[in-house]
């Protein structure tokens, strides 16, 4: 059982040591059949995903959260 997947195509695989100002984009459902793992996704897993992928101080998250509502928060990685 996982919560989440991201696939990158190998082709599309770059140094992000070549890439200024990063921002990702997450789109996250909080609705209640969600249970524990919007809290998983936001602490573990999207930290994670940003350690992996080399986030910078400088790079951004915008996280868009819906249940019957849309919300959405940007975040510098600092």
């Amino acid at each position: 059982k996982y919560i989440g997947k991201i696939h990158i195509d190998e082709k599309l695989k770059i140094s992000n040591k070549d890439i200024n100002n990063i921002e990702l984009v997450v789109i996250l459902d909080i609705s209640g059949s969600m249970g524990d793992n919007v809290n998983r996704i936001v602490t573990t897993f999207l930290p994670s995903l940003m350690t992996e992928l080399k986030f910078k101080l400088d790079d951004t998250v915008q996280l868009i959260t819906f249940t019957d509502t849309v919300e959405t928060y940007y975040y510098r990685i600092n």
